[in-house]
């Protein structure tokens, strides 16, 4: 964790330095203006019962002024569950359906000559997880586990690049860190199947485009 808040401080402390030389270059085009847009997503789970999952989304950012952005954004993500559970002869098998609602506040550096806006963030998020997984046991009979709903939280660093010289038009990339643990239900037919809350934590990369009005 310590690692993780000096490597944010510095981050912050480089933009800082780098938005001071370019002070007087930058152009605060997409200040005060509403970008609208989808990407897609790919995202690396930190438990090993989950495959990488992939999905799309879409999203909204502000920028209230020219080194402070707002993003709102909700993807839909299909995260494939693989598990045996020890002293049984079976396995636990599906889909989980995770569309996280995300609520960020962004850091970022505008640099007008080359177009290029990098960023830091973080904020909160709430996370939708549909469907249940399911299996057979011997002993024990069918088995299904379902995990609920949870909020969570997340940190971020990406950039966007204006495609033209009216920046209407910006690609966006972003690398995003997410934490959650969400509380589990599981039933069997016969005995009891036991199984400890999990972590969703997970590194999403999504690469998208917007429209800035």
């Amino acid at each position: 964790m310590r690692k993780k808040i000096f490597g944010l401080v510095l981050a912050v402390c480089i933009m800082t330095a780098i938005s001071t030389v370019y002070a007087q270059a930058s152009e605060a085009t997409l200040t005060k203006r509403l970008g609208v847009g989808g990407y897609g997503v790919g995202s690396f789970q930190k438990l090993s019962n989950f495959d990488t999952a992939y999905g799309a989304g879409a999203y909204l950012k502000y920028m209230p002024t020219d080194y402070i952005g707002l993003e709102a954004s909700y993807d839909v993500q299909k995260w494939n569950f693989n598990s045996d559970v020890s002293g049984t002869t079976g396995s636990l098998n599906g889909n989980f359906l995770v569309t996280p609602l995300s609520f960020t506040a962004v850091l970022t550096c505008p640099m007008a000559k080359a177009r290029f806006y990098p960023y830091i963030g973080g904020g909160a998020d709430y996370i939708f997880i549909n469907d249940e997984v399911s299996g057979k046991f011997t002993p024990g009979g069918n088995a299904k586990i379902k995990y609920n709903d949870t909020f969570g939280g997340h940190v971020s660093l990406g950039f966007d690049y204006a495609l033209n010289q009216d920046k209407n038009w910006v690609l966006n990339f972003d690398a995003k860190y997410t934490w959650a643990n969400p509380s589990a239900e599981a039933s069997v037919e016969q005995g009891v199947l036991i199984v400890n809350d999990d972590t969703f934590d997970n590194l999403a990369m999504r690469m998208g485009l917007a429209y800035y009005f």
